[in-house]
């Protein structure tokens, strides 16, 4: 069993500490299935909403001598978790307005100190760290990696109402950013221009349709933050 770069990424920003995980979506629990191998966790729970999901995770699980510590159940997202079942979740290959709704489905499991996410959202990540921040979580750091000619990202979050920032404390863009101007690859280079070209072409239409909406006023409220982002980034870390 060989994780996919993607999957790799995600089980690379699980902290040390966390020794029990779920993985929400799991499919084939590759990725549960890895880190219980290399006893890098002590247990896990894999999880779908659908059973032919699970039977996939329990013919890869069979005849594994690990199998006994990872338990399959059904679940729409966190509707089967009680708070306290597991120090870290994975959520990973989904679109981000659902992960995002999972979340916020899923806050009196994921409101437990200590707690942590690993995110791989497959679009609108924006959406994703406007739901962390919201929660009281803290982004502690990004990644991204190039996968079969697509790139993605994966967010590491912690909850810390404490420490979370308010929005208002937050640049008008870095939802749409993050920590991703941290990272040193060209990965990261390219899902950043990608959103810069998302934002532009959804501004641009919307000016073009002279269609004064706030959605259009927030957009170009933070497009000059955004373009001095990514070209930043360029400089710093070199062009694609």
């Amino acid at each position: 069993m060989t994780l996919s770069f993607r999957l790799k990424m995600c089980a690379d920003l699980l902290p040390a500490h966390i020794r029990t995980i779920a993985d929400i979506g799991s499919d084939h629990a590759y990725l549960p299935c890895t880190l219980l191998r290399r006893n890098r966790i002590d247990s896990a729970i894999a999880t779908d909403v659908r059973e032919g999901p699970l039977l996939n995770a329990a013919n890869t699980l069979k005849g594994k001598p690990y199998a006994g510590r990872c338990e399959l159940r059904l679940s729409d997202g966190f509707a089967a978790f009680a708070p306290g079942e597991a120090e870290g979740y994975f959520l990973c290959g989904m679109g981000g307005t659902g992960i995002a709704d999972i979340l916020l489905r899923g806050k009196i499991v994921l409101q437990i100190p200590g707690t942590v996410v690993v995110i791989q959202p497959n679009s609108h990540a924006h959406e994703v760290r406007a739901m962390l921040t919201y929660l009281g979580y803290v982004i502690e750091a990004e990644q991204a990696v190039t996968d079969n000619v697509r790139t993605y990202g994966a967010i590491l979050a912690a909850y810390d109402p404490i420490h979370a920032p308010r929005q208002h404390d937050l640049a008008d863009g870095w939802f749409y950013y993050g920590k991703l101007p941290e990272c040193n690859s060209a990965a990261a280079q390219l899902i950043l221009q990608q959103t810069l070209a998302a934002v532009r072409t959804r501004a641009d239409k919307l000016y073009a349709a002279d269609f004064k909406t706030m959605e259009r006023l927030y957009l170009e409220s933070f497009l000059p933050d955004l373009e001095s982002v990514v070209d930043t980034h360029a400089e710093r870390w070199g062009h694609l």
